[in-house]
């Protein structure tokens, strides 16, 4: 919204559309907290000695700051009426490309690298061979940078976070239902971090009545473990 602030719970981020991730603009971080924001209303919870700001928007806290519970540092943060839970990191995963790309790619670079060599002087050719290898590479490393991560009282997708207290449900989703929901059962106003190469995803239902956004539909390896994670955080966040 120009010259304003973002409603209360409508997240917005600046990841590009396109490479399956749909619309997530929408999806800032929850905690839109600026400077004067968190110097002049913001509280830090109870066993939590001191916070700070990471870059211009993350909230940043410390290990030694929280509470040992279970061999875990565990603190939280309140802003804007609602308590943030702050843990060590529950999941990462990154969404790296299949080997089989690289191989596929070599072998593309490869054939161009024959087609050049009996047309073109060698040094042109190798060239032109090394200038595609480092474009694919680089094309490849990107598409598969996107991570999700679940920790600090929020899921991360891609460029996009929202926190746990805006969660619902998550649906472990088998390939049929996820090229289902991704495709002829797709709602336009969700949020989707999809990536080919993973058949399996899993579904976050958003809460948040301010958030335009259904759902998530996130690519995963590991729903069953994600889903589980997410439950947890859904949980947690209600209790707090």
């Amino acid at each position: 919204m120009p010259g304003g602030q973002p409603r209360s719970g409508v997240h917005e981020c600046d990841v590009p559309l396109g490479q399956g991730e749909r619309d997530p603009r929408r999806h800032q971080d929850p905690l839109s907290w600026g400077e004067n924001d968190v110097l002049g209303g913001d509280q830090v919870g109870p066993g939590v000695a001191g916070m700070g700001v990471v870059g211009q928007r993350e909230v940043g806290i410390e290990a030694e700051d929280g509470d040992l519970d279970g061999g875990r540092w565990v603190g939280y943060a309140v802003g804007h009426g609602r308590t943030i839970p702050l843990t060590p990191v529950d999941y990462d995963e990154r969404l790296s490309v299949p080997l089989r790309w690289w191989v596929q790619g070599t072998m593309l670079v490869a054939s161009l690298w024959l087609a050049m060599i009996v047309a073109l002087p060698p040094p042109a050719a190798w060239a032109i061979a090394g200038v595609a290898m480092i474009g694919l590479a680089l094309g490849l490393l990107a598409y598969g940078a996107a991570r999700v991560t679940v920790d600090g009282g929020f899921l991360r997708a891609g460029r996009a976070r929202i926190a746990g207290f805006h969660l619902g449900a998550s649906h472990v989703l088998d390939a049929e239902a996820t090229r289902r929901i991704a495709g002829a059962e797709a709602d336009a106003r969700a949020y989707l971090l999809l990536r080919p190469y993973l058949k399996r995803a899993v579904q976050v239902e958003i809460t948040d009545p301010a958030d335009p956004a259904p759902y998530w539909l996130i690519s995963t390896r590991h729903p069953d473990e994600l889903a589980r994670v997410l439950t947890e955080l859904t949980e947690s966040s209600a209790a707090g």
